[in-house]
């Protein structure tokens, strides 16, 4: 079940970071950390219609899908972890 948990949360993360790298022209490393932010605040920040409302839309789907209190502080750590690596080798 843990195992479960930690992947639905390194998905969310890697998707939405590919999202946000392709709608906002950034480095890889710059998206995940604008998707962390957004997951943590509950809110996709849009600024100069970037991401575009499709995207948004997206985001927001699968933010929704992740209830961040009930994952502890090492389950985070670690899927921000590996979507840093990911990063890493784009």
């Amino acid at each position: 079940m843990a195992h479960e948990h930690l992947e639905k949360l390194y998905n969310v993360l890697d998707e939405s970071t590919t999202i946000l790298h392709q709608q906002l022209k950034t480095s890889f490393i710059a998206a995940v950390i604008e998707a962390g932010e957004d997951l943590a605040s509950g809110n996709v920040m849009q600024e100069d219609g970037v991401p575009n409302d499709e995207a948004k839309k997206k985001l927001t789907a699968l933010f929704d899908q992740i209830k961040l209190a009930t994952y502890e502080p090492e389950e985070i750590r670690q899927a921000i972890q590996l979507v840093l690596v990911k990063a890493i080798k784009v």
